[in-house]
């Protein structure tokens, strides 16, 4: 007997109050954990996190950005060059000459499509790839100089107007096509 192919329902139709609500619970416990622990960090005296140094330790900044003490990238690279790591990762090239300042590098460098936020608009819609594709180069010329290994890019939110959720969305098929030719 042969089965018939799964169907995904649209993303827009996973969500409903209930979900919404375990979504916002899983998350505010989170930034309370998250919060919570950057305090306990603060509060106790550091040593080298890291031990034999065969693995390349990198903190990602935007997270301790956000939540607890809320640490700007000074910050961040103090501790991190305190803790033994290596790389302070995902932060735009206006910030790497403060990594250089604390003798770390930046593991991935990020594109910048301020004032908006780097993920909602990307490669799978052709109607914001010439804002991607000049924040890419951008950021691939200055990783470039700093000596950034890679850079990351974002493939975008399927709706057409990342802003309206509700607006037509992009097939996968058709993203990845459009990632593919931008």
């Amino acid at each position: 007997m042969k089965r018939k192919p799964a169907v995904r329902p649209a993303p827009t139709a996973l969500i409903n109050r209930r979900t919404m609500i375990q979504s916002a619970a899983g998350i505010s416990a989170g930034a309370l954990a998250l919060a919570q622990a950057g305090r306990a960090v603060a509060a106790k005296p550091r040593g080298k996190a890291v031990k034999n140094g065969r693995i390349n330790q990198s903190i990602v900044q935007w997270c301790f950005e956000l939540f607890g003490e809320k640490w700007n990238v000074e910050r961040t690279c103090q501790i991190a060059r305190e803790l033994g790591c290596k790389s302070v990762e995902l932060v735009g090239p206006e910030h790497y000459p403060t990594l250089n300042k604390y003798g770390l590098t930046c593991a991935i460098g990020m594109i910048d499509l301020q004032p908006h936020p780097p993920v909602p608009k990307g490669f799978n819609n052709p109607a914001h790839w010439d804002r991607v594709i000049k924040a890419t180069r951008a950021a691939i010329d200055a990783a470039a100089a700093f000596g950034v290994p890679s850079v990351i890019c974002f493939t975008g939110y399927s709706a057409k107007n990342p802003a309206d959720p509700n607006s037509p969305h992009l097939s996968r098929e058709e993203g990845a096509r459009n990632c593919v030719a931008g």
